[in-house]
């Protein structure tokens, strides 16, 4: 049935209700002195008149359609969907009941590297979280830290087309940044390797977590506070230091390789090498304080590669450091 019919003054319909059997209806308006930047709207109401559906046909060709969550069946309180004129979902809203909001584009055209990106929005209306779909099936997750909740103020994170993150970078408030890598594809002895680099983009330190359940630290001398330039450990799967070594800023550097295991009266071994990577004096270092001194000499598993003669500290170093 057909009622409550309105007419402009040149005798159009400029609005008009039509009742359905279940008792829920439909309102029709025309903008017939083209007064809006729609055509029709078309406005739903339930049979308990509450407004569920509306749909407003725009002057360009395209459409939006509401659509109220009046059942309280949805995390959504109002979805709102564009539709361009070939009629393909290009832009939609939903507004959720806590006051924030999703906005989620596609890429219909195809201009960009994406084919859909979501946008969060907090109830402050702050932009949160950026989740784009890449066109090779990819992800990138970008968060904001509105709130300031953390040390970093921007945390970007991708993931593989099978869902496999693999690489994370977090931007944080001091300027610096840390980068987290993981070894989704098994190609390295490390599972994970995570790195500091300072504003300048200077690398300042970096943890490698082995797949043998070791962990791996380096760290670099960046503001010259020690007497040496760069600082390395190597801990057990169960945490004890291993071996450390230290290059200093006159090329002389020392490794120390520790009896984590407790097999001996040793505590550590301390090698020493001149500038030019030579092993000039060697000493133990035992459990009760009593210090060893020994001439030169490398131990078999300590020699450089056949035809090198690299600094002892960079032929010891995992092949993860060279990424």
């Amino acid at each position: 049935m057909i009622d409550g019919i309105i007419y402009d003054g040149a005798g159009n319909i400029k609005q008009q209700t039509e009742h359905f059997g279940d008792g829920s209806y439909t309102t029709y308006q025309y903008d017939t002195e083209n007064l809006h930047n729609w055509s029709q709207n078309h406005l739903h109401y339930n049979s308990s008149g509450q407004h569920d559906i509306g749909v407003s046909f725009m002057d360009d060709g395209s459409r939006t359609e509401f659509q109220y969550d009046v059942n309280n069946t949805q995390a959504w309180s109002v979805q709102q969907a564009h539709f361009d004129t070939q009629g393909r979902n290009d832009f939609t809203v939903q507004q959720y009941d806590g006051g924030d909001r999703t906005e989620f584009r596609y890429d219909v055209n195809n201009v960009f590297v994406w084919n859909q990106q979501h946008n969060h929005f907090d109830a402050q209306n702050r932009n949160d979280l950026t989740r784009e779909y890449a066109d090779n099936g990819e992800r990138t997750d970008y968060y904001t830290d509105v709130a300031g909740l953390n040390v970093w103020n921007a945390r970007h994170m991708h993931f593989t087309v099978d869902g496999r993150n693999d690489y994370s970078v977090d931007f944080n408030d001091n300027g610096s940044r840390t980068e987290y890598r993981n070894d989704i594809h098994n190609q390295y002895e490390w599972s994970s390797y995570n790195t500091i680099h300072r504003a300048d983009g200077r690398f300042e330190q970096g943890i490698a977590y082995l797949d043998n359940g070791q962990t791996y630290k380096e760290v670099y001398d960046l503001d010259s506070q020690h007497a040496w330039k760069f600082h390395t450990f190597q801990y057990s799967d169960q945490g004890k230091l291993m071996m450390s070594s230290l290059l200093f800023d006159n090329g002389v550097s020392h490794i120390n390789i520790y009896d984590y295991l407790n097999t001996s009266s040793l505590e550590y071994t301390n090698y020493y090498f001149n500038k030019y990577g030579q092993n000039t004096v060697n000493s133990l270092v035992y459990d009760n304080g009593r210090v060893e001194g020994r001439g030169p000499g490398l131990p078999s598993d300590m020699q450089p590669p056949s035809g090198t003669n690299p600094e002892p500290f960079f032929y010891r170093k995992p092949a993860y450091i060279w990424l």
